[in-house]
Protein backbone atom coordinates (compact mmCIF):
# COMPACT_ATOMS: atom_id res chain seq x y z
CA UNK A 1 0.00 0.00 0.00
CA UNK A 2 2.47 2.55 -1.25
CA UNK A 3 -0.26 5.22 -1.33
CA UNK A 4 -0.77 5.09 2.46
CA UNK A 5 2.99 5.13 3.06
CA UNK A 6 3.37 8.26 0.90
CA UNK A 7 0.45 10.05 2.55
CA UNK A 8 1.74 9.30 6.06
CA UNK A 9 5.24 10.53 5.18
CA UNK A 10 3.90 13.73 3.60
CA UNK A 11 1.60 14.57 6.52
CA UNK A 12 4.12 13.95 9.30
CA UNK A 13 6.59 16.53 7.97
CA UNK A 14 6.78 19.54 10.34
CA UNK A 15 4.97 22.68 9.18
CA UNK A 16 5.98 26.21 10.16
CA UNK A 17 2.99 28.50 10.73
CA UNK A 18 2.97 32.20 9.88
CA UNK A 19 3.86 33.11 13.49
CA UNK A 20 6.95 30.87 13.34
CA UNK A 21 5.43 28.08 15.42
CA UNK A 22 6.39 24.62 14.16
CA UNK A 23 3.70 21.94 14.36
CA UNK A 24 3.70 18.25 13.61
CA UNK A 25 0.68 16.18 12.62
CA UNK A 26 0.23 12.42 12.80
CA UNK A 27 -2.08 10.23 10.78
CA UNK A 28 -3.67 6.84 11.29
CA UNK A 29 -5.43 5.11 8.40
CA UNK A 30 -7.92 2.26 8.41
CA UNK A 31 -8.96 0.90 5.02
CA UNK A 32 -11.05 -1.94 3.65
CA UNK A 33 -10.43 -3.27 0.15
CA UNK A 34 -13.81 -4.70 -0.84
CA UNK A 35 -15.02 -6.39 -3.99
CA UNK A 36 -17.81 -8.65 -5.16
CA UNK A 37 -20.70 -9.04 -2.74
CA UNK A 38 -18.87 -6.99 -0.06
CA UNK A 39 -19.35 -3.70 -1.92
CA UNK A 40 -23.10 -3.79 -1.31
CA UNK A 41 -22.71 -3.51 2.46
CA UNK A 42 -21.38 0.05 2.69
CA UNK A 43 -22.37 0.55 6.32
CA UNK A 44 -20.34 -2.49 7.34
CA UNK A 45 -17.36 -1.35 5.22
CA UNK A 46 -17.33 2.12 6.80
CA UNK A 47 -17.71 0.70 10.32
CA UNK A 48 -14.86 -1.75 9.76
CA UNK A 49 -12.60 0.97 8.28
CA UNK A 50 -13.29 3.12 11.36
CA UNK A 51 -12.37 0.21 13.66
CA UNK A 52 -9.17 -0.35 11.68
CA UNK A 53 -8.25 3.33 12.02
CA UNK A 54 -8.55 3.07 15.80
CA UNK A 55 -6.42 -0.10 15.68
CA UNK A 56 -3.75 1.89 13.81
CA UNK A 57 -3.93 4.54 16.56
CA UNK A 58 -3.56 1.85 19.26
CA UNK A 59 -0.43 0.64 17.48
CA UNK A 60 1.19 4.04 17.92
CA UNK A 61 -0.17 6.12 15.05
CA UNK A 62 1.54 7.15 11.84
CA UNK A 63 0.61 3.77 10.42
CA UNK A 64 -2.17 2.05 8.54
CA UNK A 65 -4.19 -1.12 8.85
CA UNK A 66 -5.80 -2.62 5.75
CA UNK A 67 -8.27 -5.48 5.58
CA UNK A 68 -8.92 -7.30 2.31
CA UNK A 69 -12.62 -8.10 2.24
CA UNK A 70 -14.99 -7.97 5.17
CA UNK A 71 -13.83 -11.33 6.48
CA UNK A 72 -10.40 -11.41 4.83
CA UNK A 73 -6.78 -11.01 5.74
CA UNK A 74 -5.37 -8.02 7.59
CA UNK A 75 -2.17 -6.23 6.63
CA UNK A 76 -0.39 -3.85 8.97
CA UNK A 77 2.54 -1.97 7.57
CA UNK A 78 4.82 0.98 8.34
Amino acid sequence: MLLFYRIINAVKEPVVLSDGLEVEVGISVGAVVASGKDVHDLDKIVKLADELMYEAKRRGGNTYVVKYGLEGLEEVTF
